[in-house]
């Protein structure tokens, strides 16, 4: 019996310290957008210590052997620098489909701003040159329209769609 008080007591520390990990405001489980985050500041801004959020967000994809950021949970808007905003609401990209928030507020407790969607990132060939592949992300709404959102083949610094009530 004393074996297994424990082993319950350590499996309860493990989960307490992983709860902690998760709830810090410096978690990317996480990942808080302008004031709500670090430093008063958006997770990509690495808690102060970086004034240009690309830098963040491309060393964090290198670590992680990725070519894009997908975030959610985050509807609200969102400043970047140059007087960028992402709307509420809106499905958004930044620094050439290095950042998507994807966040609609489909829900009324997240400020039903948009019907919802999905974001849908496919490769194709170009037109010139079938071997060599380039990426499009396209916004697939609920009630079944959409746009593109990014194409790599033309370099776009930010772009958005926001998936309508009506």
């Amino acid at each position: 019996m004393a074996e297994l008080t424990v082993i319950a007591q350590e499996a309860l520390a493990s989960f307490k310290s992983l709860l902690t990990f998760a709830t810090d405001k410096e978690s990317v489980l996480d990942a808080r957008l302008n004031g709500q985050g670090c430093d008063g500041r958006a997770w990509f801004y690495d808690c102060g210590r970086q004034k240009d959020p690309e830098v963040v967000l491309r060393r964090n994809a290198e670590a992680l052997g990725v070519h894009h950021i997908v975030q959610g949970h985050q509807p609200g808007d969102v400043k970047f620098p140059n007087k960028v905003t992402r709307e509420p609401g809106q499905f958004f990209q930044k620094y050439n489909g290095l950042l998507f928030l994807i966040d609609s507020g489909m829900s009324e407790g997240a400020g039903n701003y948009s019907s919802g969607g999905a974001l849908l990132i496919t490769e194709t060939g170009t037109f010139t040159n079938p071997s060599m592949p380039y990426q499009l992300a396209h916004v697939i709404c609920a009630k079944g329209d959409g746009a593109p959102l990014w194409d790599g083949f033309r370099r776009q610094e930010s772009g958005f769609h926001l998936c309508r009530l009506d």
